[in-house]
Parts: C-alpha cells; sequence; structure tokens
C-alpha cells in the first residue's frame, strides 16, 4: 500500500465503479489526473454476481497512480417483474437468472463488510490494488470499534496511508474511534478523514455544522502537536437528477458547505463528481430518455434536458443553448468542452448515448474542481461565483 503525502492536494471526487464516471475521469489529461487523488467505489455492475467488473474498471482507470479505494454498501436490487411480459416464461428466465445473481453479490457484500478478523474479507480486496489507498470499512462505528480499530492497524503497516468516510449518523462515535487510529499511527497524516456531508440542496447550515462540530471534537481528543498534522476533506453532493426542460443554471451549493466547515478547520474539497446518486440500486431500465446537456462551471452547472423523448438531436440543441448561454465561460482544454463544442456544430458522430454526455459532464466538472478547489484553499476569503446569499434550494 502506497504511503502518500495528502496536504497537497485540493480536490478529491467520489467516483463509483460505472461507465461513465470511469470515462469522464479516464479522459483527463495526465496533468489534471496528477492534480487529484480521486475515490474509486467498488459497486455492483449489472449482471454481475461478484465486483470482477468493477475490479478490472478501477484497475484501468487508476493504472499506477495512488488512488483512495471504497466500497459501495448498497446491495444489488432484486430484478425487475414486468406486469405483462409478452413472454412470460423467458422472462420468468430472465427473473430467476437476476435472483441468482442479487443473492450471490449481496451475499459477497456482506461478507466484505463483516467486522471478523479486522474486516479480513475486505483487506483480501484491497490487497489486489498495490497503489490503492484504502478506506476502512464499517457498518456501525460505535459497536464495531475494536475490528476497525485492527482493521486501521493492518493496513497502515509499514507507514502506508488509508482514509475513512465519516457520515452523519456515526459523528458522535468519531470522536473517540479517529483519535484512537491516530495514536496507533506513525504519523496522524497517514489517515485522510473525509466528513460527508451527504447530498441534496437543503439543511446546508446544519451540514457544514456536522463538518465543523465533528472535526473539532476529533482535535480535542489529540495533543496539540498532532493537531496540525490532520488531513481532512469535507464532502457533499448538490447535483440533483435533472426533470425540468430546456435549459436550468444550478448553483453548485457545495462550495458553501464548504466556506462554513472552513471556518474552523483547513478542510480539503470533495465532491460527487456531479453525480447524483439514488439511495438504492435499481433494477429498471427506463426505455424513454431525454437528451442532457450539462456544461459545469466553477461553482454551477448549465443543464439542458430536451423537452422531447428518445430525440439525439437534443444533444445538438443543448450544446448549442449552451454556448449560446449569458453564462457560458470560454472551454477549457478539456475532452468534455470539445465533446460540446462538436455538438454545437452538429457532430454527434461516436457520442449518441447518454453514457458519453455524463461522462462529459463528469470530465468537464472534474477539470473545473481541480483548479478551481486550488485557488479557493490557497484564498478562501475570495468567494466565488455564485457568493450571494441564495438559501436552500428545494
Amino acid at each position: 500500500m502506497p504511503a502518500v503525502d495528502f496536504a497537497p492536494f485540493t480536490y478529491f471526487p467520489d467516483l463509483l465503479a460505472t461507465g461513465s464516471e470511469q470515462m469522464g475521469y479516464r479522459r483527463l489529461s495526465d496533468e489534471d489526473k496528477d492534480g487529484l487523488i480521486p475515490i474509486f467505489g467498488l459497486t455492483h455492475r449489472r449482471g454481475s454476481p461478484d465486483l470482477s467488473d468493477a475490479i478490472q474498471l478501477i484497475t484501468g482507470s487508476a493504472a499506477a497512480r495512488p488512488f483512495l479505494l471504497d466500497l459501495d454498501h448498497r446491495p444489488a436490487p432484486p430484478p425487475y417483474e414486468a406486469r405483462n411480459p409478452t413472454d412470460p416464461e423467458a422472462d420468468a428466465r430472465r427473473v430467476q437468472a437476476e435472483r441468482e445473481i442479487q443473492e450471490r453479490y449481496n451475499a459477497l457484500l456482506a461478507q466484505l463488510l463483516s467486522s471478523s478478523d479486522g474486516f479480513a474479507a475486505w483487506r483480501d480486496v484491497v490487497s489486489r490494488f498495490p497503489n490503492a489507498i484504502p478506506m476502512l470499512q464499517y457498518s456501525d462505528l460505535q459497536s464495531e470499534s475494536r475490528s476497525v480499530l485492527r482493521q486501521a492497524a493492518l493496513l497502515s503497516r509499514n507507514g502506508a496511508s488509508i482514509g475513512v468516510r465519516i457520515r452523519r449518523g456515526a459523528a458522535e462515535a468519531a470522536r473517540q474511534v479517529i483519535s484512537q487510529i491516530i495514536s496507533i499511527l506513525d504519523e496522524p497524516g497517514q489517515l485522510l478523514i473525509i466528513l460527508d456531508c451527504g447530498q441534496g440542496r437543503i439543511h446546508l447550515p446544519d451540514r457544514a455544522a456536522f463538518a465543523r462540530d465533528t472535526i473539532q471534537a476529533i482535535l480535542g481528543e489529540l495533543d496539540v502537536t498532532q493537531q496540525s498534522e490532520v488531513r481532512a476533506v469535507c464532502m457533499s453532493n448538490s447535483m440533483l437528477q435533472p426533470n425540468h426542460d430546456l435549459m436550468r443554471p444550478l448553483p453548485n451549493l457545495d462550495w458553501r458547505i464548504w466556506r462554513s466547515a472552513r471556518e474552523v478547520f483547513p478542510f480539503a474539497f470533495g465532491d460527487y463528481g456531479a453525480m447524483p446518486r439514488a439511495g438504492a440500486q435499481s433494477s429498471f431500465v427506463p426505455r424513454d430518455w431525454r437528451a442532457t446537456v450539462t456544461y459545469p462551471l466553477p461553482e454551477s452547472w448549465l443543464i439542458y434536458r430536451s423537452p422531447n423523448l428518445n430525440d439525439p438531436a437534443g444533444w445538438v440543441e443543448g450544446s448549442e443553448a449552451i454556448i449560446s448561454h449569458a453564462d457560458y465561460a470560454p472551454p477549457p482544454d478539456a475532452w468534455g468542452a470539445a465533446l460540446i463544442a462538436s455538438a454545437a456544430d452538429g457532430n454527434i458522430d461516436g457520442a449518441d448515448s447518454a453514457r458519453f454526455w455524463t461522462a462529459a459532464k463528469v470530465n468537464l466538472h472534474l477539470h473545473r474542481q481541480i483548479r478551481y478547489s486550488a485557488v479557493q484553499l490557497s484564498d478562501p476569503g475570495g468567494g466565488g461565483e455564485d457568493d450571494e446569499d441564495g438559501g436552500d434550494d428545494g
């Protein structure tokens, strides 16, 4: 496992092992990839009873670069059962096959989340990635604290770096457990603490308070000499699943949460790579779709959603609308921006499915945030493009 100095990095995006998210990352330039540390999450892939497809995706994306390796705790969904299938026998066979895949995957997930022997099954998966920085796993931080501590001790041997994600439900337990983990490390900086404020566009003050209060509680358990060496990320996600027609600018509220949290600690910035995350995975695949084009700006997104169903021309129309929008910024040197520019000229050859446009959004968002986070962390009082008080969006 690698030993990484987290201090120079300002941006830590959370990306699952999906085709679109990994495509968006892979299309970054080498300079961009060197400027961030991604958190790659192993997740269920449709039709796969194990993590082999997800492992292959992440291995191809990471190459030789260090990255944080996490595990999506959401189980595989039950198979979709059609109400009136055209071929009931064939559909019954499909449902049975998918149910077997679901059962096998969920049994594997339970094994990986087992606290037995310091989460031995998870540590075995981590060992397959020589350049991975493992994220500590747990289901309940309070009751599994001893196993989490053993997991941390074994994964951090020889000065190796580790990470831990704390969500709002684990804030109380984090104070003691994180300080115990730091006490067994050679250096506090070996551990990256990710305070995940969750997703959505409401309750921003409460979410920022979670990050502030939790880091202050953790620091309060440490010696003064250790406090300056602690590394932490304030992460949130305010990107919604679009449900509007035509153009809509959407403010990026994650920076408001970060600025409020940073009043008490020099957090790095983290988000979900502009990807909304459902609370549970679904096996339902909608037949209809709407072409959607997203152009990320430093603290907002321009989102065009075609009013027409199943119309590839929507990507051309959306790209034209974005380039003519008053808030459109000169295109940066990024693959996602080039795709929009090409479509605005009427060319969507090789990019006529939604996965390319989701990947373009992720690619351009990452490219923007690498640079913008570096500027904001060097001058946190400088404000931003959406610095006015806009309140919470529902």
